[in-house]
């Protein structure tokens, strides 16, 4: 679980750097399309035969929205946003996943769990400060992020058995293509531009780690423990601080570090009281 979190955070730099001169729309089609390759080839090499019918499954359908909001959300504010506050935002993803949970899957929340979130909403306000100065408004694609990934996150347990994690990261990946062709005809986005030498290199290492994200994440809650393993997901805020600190020279306010403590505090307290069923 930690490596998957380390891979996610330098996915985040990988690609916040090259948001330098590519539009999102550019990264996220190319992303769909290489990562769609290799889950698909990899899927095809483990003998995996996709089950149609279940990929048309609801849940299957609001697994892949999910995805693909989500993505498009992350991208987007990290080309726009600092990865700090981005990072610190997506922490609020099992927060969410505990509501969602909640509504449409029925699932009992205590007040104290209730209580908790709503502290961990307080400490997401904090990191984004809507009434600093210094206030990014872009940082709210990351907020976007947050809700797509919830969904998914939700929506994969509900997801019919017969389909495997690398053929449900395939679709998920390919279904990035027309939706990055789609952002860069909007007025907003950048036109593509043809990549050069070193952004090859981030490209080819976005997706490498992306990979090694989604094995070293499928392994983890298939060979451990799924309450055990699960805090550990708030590693990737110590991965990400770091970079944002060291790669891209950002300052860290006080205000912003209480409200990450508060989110990640609040977040290891809803996934403890849902483990002890509380």
């Amino acid at each position: 679980m930690v490596l998957a979190m380390a891979a996610f955070a330098t996915a985040d730099v990988t690609i916040k750097l090259m948001t330098a001169r590519l539009p999102p729309g550019q990264i996220i089609a190319m992303i769909g399309l290489f990562g769609g390759v290799f889950f698909a080839f990899w899927s095809r090499m483990s003998g995996e035969v996709v089950d149609w019918k279940a990929l048309w499954h609801k849940a299957s359908l609001w697994r892949i929205f999910g995805e693909l909001y989500g993505t498009i959300g992350v991208v987007t504010a990290l080309a726009l946003a600092p990865l700090s506050i981005v990072s610190a935002i997506l922490q609020a993803n099992p927060l969410l996943v505990t509501v969602m949970t909640a509504m449409f899957l029925g699932a009992h929340v205590g007040p104290r769990r209730w209580i908790a979130i709503f502290v961990g909403l307080v400490g997401v306000v904090l990191v984004i400060q809507p009434w600093s100065a210094s206030f990014t408004p872009a940082s709210l694609w990351a907020v976007a992020c947050v809700i797509g990934l919830s969904i998914r996150d939700v929506a994969t347990r509900a997801v019919p058995k017969s389909l495997s994690n690398k053929v449900l990261a395939a679709v998920a990946l390919f279904v990035l293509i027309p939706a990055g062709l789609i952002l860069i005809t909007l007025p907003f986005s950048g036109a593509p531009v043809v990549l050069s030498g070193w952004e090859w290199v981030l490209m080819s290492g976005t997706v490498a780690v992306l990979c090694v994200a989604y094995f070293a994440i499928a392994a983890a809650m298939r060979v451990g423990d799924v309450g055990a393993v699960t805090p550990f997901r708030y590693s990737r805020i110590l991965f990400a601080l770091a970079f944002a600190v060291v790669v891209f020279d950002e300052s860290l306010d006080a205000l912003m570090i209480l409200g990450v403590v508060i989110t990640v505090g609040s977040g290891l307290y809803t996934l403890w009281r849902e483990k002890a069923q509380v």
